[in-house]
């Protein structure tokens, strides 16, 4: 279906009408790119890659763009992702619509950002800009997690910490190379070397560039503040295990005297008078207890525990 592009999208019913001083958009199924791609000049090749879609990107060809796009979604705890293909001449966006839920979103984006007065290259703007334009607050939300996790790290609550680091990293890394992408994708349209802009108006898509950028920048950020994390944890695991070893070590070195005093009486030997005094065994219970005691003293005094 294609439409004529004003403060609301006009459909018309000639495959290709002359757009006049306003932008053409045209939103089609697989059949419909099938079937009217090769007549608007668009290469088989690019028209069986949109079955296949696997990262954002775009290239020049003669006379026309090509570009797919994979855009995260965030579906309850997991990241989902809608693949996107369009092809962009002069004058004419066309993009597949596999299960037509753009179209309600292009006729809002008409409505709210007044595309009645706006240029093409406006339009592709707007487009492009609203996929990322909720991301600084789902980074904000992940940087929230980043810290939380930071916070129980330093209260000793360190059960599960690998599963949900290693979850958010996943998460960051998945962003970030999408934004690479859409950096990618903005640097091409600025190129325009299939000349399907106006020159002057190039400036729109450095600003897109540079947002997308700025995104990347700070999804690298996270990363590297989630290895900050990961490092505090590792500290933390650290000292814990320092804590058990001075345990062990204290417990070891309690029971050291114990041990030489039952092996000294425990060899037997005739000539010690001990064995055959009546007060013998109490007089080594009270050794014991006593050279326990003594250790506890000396090492309360230097701070063991």
């Amino acid at each position: 279906m294609y439409y004529r592009v004003g403060k609301k999208l006009e459909p018309l019913g000639a495959p290709l009408p002359d757009g006049g001083a306003h932008p053409l958009l045209a939103l089609m199924s697989p059949e419909e790119l099938r079937r009217e791609g090769p007549g608007l000049g668009f290469a088989e090749r690019t028209i069986q890659e949109c079955g296949n879609i696997r990262l954002s990107k775009i290239e020049s060809l003669y006379g026309y763009l090509f570009g797919t796009l994979r855009i995260p979604l965030k579906n309850k705890n997991a990241w989902k992702h809608e693949a996107l293909a369009f092809y962009i001449k002069k004058g004419l966006l066309v993009i597949l619509d596999e299960k037509g839920i753009i179209q309600k979103r292009l006729a809002a984006l008409a409505t709210l950002k007044n595309w009645d007065r706006a240029s093409f290259e406006q339009m592709i703007y707007d487009i492009l800009n609203d996929l990322i334009r909720d991301d600084l607050s789902v980074l904000e939300g992940l940087e929230s997690r980043i810290t939380l996790l930071e916070e129980n790290v330093l209260n000793d609550a360190l059960a599960d910490f690998n599963r949900k680091l290693t979850l958010l990293r996943r998460e960051l890394l998945y962003l970030h190379s999408y934004y690479e992408e859409l950096v990618g994708i903005g640097e091409e349209l600025q190129e325009n070397e299939a000349a399907v802009f106006e020159p002057k108006r190039l400036k729109l898509f450095k600003l897109f560039t540079e947002r997308a950028a700025r995104l990347s920048s700070n999804a690298q950020t996270l990363r590297e503040y989630s290895m900050q994390v990961r490092e505090v944890y590792q500290a933390q695991v650290d000292i814990q295990q320092n804590r058990v070893m001075k345990v062990l070590a204290v417990v070891t070195t309690l029971f050291s005297p114990l041990a030489l005093i039952v092996g000294w009486y425990g060899m037997n030997f005739t000539g010690m008078p001990e064995l055959r005094w009546p007060m013998g065994y109490p007089m080594v219970i009270m050794l014991s207890i006593a050279v326990v005691v003594a250790c506890l003293i000396f090492f309360r005094r230097k701070k063991f525990f």
